[in-house]
């Protein structure tokens, strides 16, 4: 697994990060679990056309909050 992101400067390119921290509420975390198992789930059952994702939330305004993205490592590099 790696970890990339993205500062508020859109003009830079994406950095390996080595740690990611997260704020937030039980209710985003469970969320996130549902959001990280339909990801895997859906990479599962088509490896090679599954590309990414989005995490969107219930409880946080999308203008509000950072972008979480999942990736196929597959696909990724290609």
């Amino acid at each position: 697994m790696k970890i990339y992101g993205y500062s508020n400067n859109t003009e830079q390119e994406p950095m390996e990060l080595s740690e990611v921290t997260l704020s937030t509420c039980p209710d985003t975390l469970r969320e996130l679990s549902q959001f990280f198992l339909k990801c895997a789930e859906e990479i599962e059952s088509n490896k090679e056309q599954w590309d990414h994702e989005h995490f969107t939330s219930k409880n946080i305004y999308e203008s509000e909050s950072p972008q979480l993205i999942v990736f196929n490592e597959k696909t990724m590099n290609e």
